[in-house]
């Protein structure tokens, strides 16, 4: 099973200050809730990635954003 590390849920973190439109909430269990999607991807069988809906990004559009690889730790099941 593969899911988000500390490193990752930073930059979560990191990456909604600079593209959501009100830097999102930032409470720990906001940003667990946003890894909690990263996660669903990889179940199946996605990368590590997240939207910003197009009414809540900066830009006005949609935005698909990737974590790094060195985001997620394997757990063996």
């Amino acid at each position: 099973m593969k899911v988000v590390n500390e490193k990752g849920l930073t930059q979560i973190r990191e990456l909604l200050e600079q593209h959501h439109v009100s830097g999102a909430d930032m409470t720990d269990g906001n940003i667990s809730a946003w890894a909690y999607v990263v996660e669903g991807q990889l179940d199946l069988g996605n990368p590590p990635t997240f939207e910003i809906p197009k009414h809540y990004s900066v830009t006005g559009a949609t935005i698909e954003l990737e974590l790094d690889d060195d985001c997620i730790d394997e757990i063996p099941v």
